[in-house]
């Protein structure tokens, strides 16, 4: 190919006193050696290039006698079959790593059963008992799934209601209803009944009268969490619990709002789930 010059056509003729076998080879272990291959994957390119010399051997009856059968060579024998699986092992696990960090990190999840984790884990922050901040939390998170659905059309609008001036005297207030019974836990702004009962202060149920003393079962929103994070909420609970002690007590109360919607998870439609980042809830709260 490069006959017609001089410097080429003296390479080549040094390079035709050596056979094709040994030049494929060198070449292949040169190539080998500098992208600081294995020895095992330069046995493996010597021996390919050995078999693909032997294809293009003349034939024909003096092609034995031209040129020697090359010998394989052996592969080498202190490395066994475990050892290499587990060297391949060791390369897959360090690839993966960073894939099972990021999946750990994120989690598919809904915006409600977040939202109501979120506000329980503020308020025990605050000092509430945990049966009162599972119940204000699933409150709070209603009213807000209410206000979304009502601005994006999906829940409709309650009809407004005239009001008639009443003419009888406002009756007083039913016997162990107290105020002193009572207490309002304010949090992001809005303001939650709580009940004395014999179990402790719990959420008031919105759905009932004002003046009924149904609450909200904590067992119940208990399950509702299990159900949504499944195996996540120890860790995720845990997650929150930290952030939101990071934060002094009356900014986490007066923030607790703005602090939820810089992790929340991303916004994918009405009823579809989203992803929830722990490595975000950490950074909202720093």
């Amino acid at each position: 190919r490069f006959s017609g010059s001089s410097v080429h056509s003296i390479t080549v003729s040094r390079l035709s006193h050596f056979s094709p076998s040994y030049l494929l080879t060198t070449c292949v272990s040169s190539l080998a050696a500098s992208f600081r291959s294995s020895p095992l994957e330069v046995e493996d390119s010597q021996r390919f290039a050995i078999q693909q010399q032997a294809k293009m051997a003349p034939k024909g009856r003096n092609a034995a006698a031209k040129r020697p059968s090359p010998k394989l060579p052996e592969r080498s024998k202190g490395r066994s079959k475990k050892a290499r699986q587990a060297e391949k092992g060791k390369l897959k696990k360090s690839s993966s790593s960073l894939d099972d960090k990021d999946s750990t990190d994120k989690i598919k999840i809904n915006r409600a059963p977040v939202l109501t984790l979120w506000i329980a884990a503020c308020l025990q922050r605050l000092g509430y008992n945990r049966d009162l901040a599972l119940g204000v939390g699933k409150v709070f998170s209603q009213r807000c799934a209410i206000a979304k659905g009502r601005s994006l059309g999906v829940l409709k609008k309650p009809e407004a209601k005239a009001t008639v001036p009443s003419t009888s005297k406002k009756r007083p207030a039913a016997s162990g209803l107290s105020k002193d019974e009572d207490e309002t836990v304010d949090i992001a702004g809005q303001k939650f009944r709580a009940i004395s009962t014999d179990k402790g202060l719990l959420a008031a149920d919105p759905s009932s009268k004002a003046t009924s003393k149904t609450t909200i079962n904590p067992a119940k929103v208990e399950a509702y969490l299990k159900s949504a994070f499944k195996n996540d909420l120890p860790r995720v609970e845990d997650a929150m619990k930290r952030a939101a002690q990071r934060k002094g007590k009356e900014a986490l109360r007066g923030e607790a709002m703005s602090l939820y919607e810089e992790f929340r998870p991303s916004w994918a439609g009405w009823g579809v789930k989203g992803t929830l980042s722990l490595s975000e809830l950490a950074r909202a709260c720093n």
